[in-house]
């Protein structure tokens, strides 16, 4: 008899093979117990798996070579600021996340670097295709982004998923509030932007328009 088809894509009670890594974790595990560098390149070879929560991200843009180039900053519940937040780049596929404090799990991500003290890694590529696979939201929304209609979703990813979104709620600094927060992004002098203000009304008046 023929072989029965796959009855869902997405197998809820199917064991999870995957290990998640706090962010802070990987922090400590980069910098090797000192070693800086040499604890990054240990940890490089490695695949490393997240659930974590998008606190900033940039759209496709050039490089200078065939492939595009976007990021996406992730930060959980071990980060302390925006100082401990992981940046993953993307060179063949893009995710496309709907928003700052979007959740998102990661699978197959590799760390690259630690520079400035921001912890960066990239998209699994092998024969130039990505192997980095994700999944915005909880699993539940057909219309959230993700790397293929065909995942494994437990009831642990969606208590994982949920909780991030209540921290979330709590922790990230909302677009309307002036408060301070460890989270924020870096806010420019008002001199600097008064000078940068100036440096452009220059330009328009050198520059006038027909």
């Amino acid at each position: 008899a023929a072989a029965a088809a796959p009855t869902s894509k997405r197998a809820r009670g199917a064991p999870d093979a995957y290990d998640y890594t706090r962010i802070a974790r990987l922090r400590e595990m980069a910098a090797g117990g000192g070693g800086g560098a040499g604890g990054v390149a240990a940890l490089a070879p490695k695949e490393v798996h997240v659930h974590a929560v998008v606190l900033a991200y940039t759209l496709p843009r050039e490089t200078r070579g065939e492939d595009m180039k976007s990021t996406i900053t992730l930060v959980d519940e071990s980060c302390d600021g925006r100082g401990d937040a992981l940046v993953v780049n993307f060179f063949k596929a893009h995710p496309k996340p709907p928003g700052i404090g979007a959740v998102v799990r990661f699978h197959r991500l590799r760390v690259t670097r630690c520079f400035d003290g921001v912890l960066h890694a990239e998209a699994t590529r092998a024969r130039g295709q990505s192997l980095t696979s994700w999944v915005f939201g909880d699993g539940d929304d057909p219309a959230a982004d993700r790397s293929s209609g065909g995942f494994t979703w437990t009831a642990d990813h969606t208590a994982r998923a949920r909780a991030l979104r209540e921290w979330a709620l709590r922790t990230l600094p909302d677009a309307d509030d002036d408060a301070p927060s460890p989270f924020s992004p870096p806010h420019r002098p008002a001199a600097s932007v008064a000078a940068a203000a100036g440096a452009a009304a220059s330009a328009a008046a050198a520059n006038p328009e027909d």
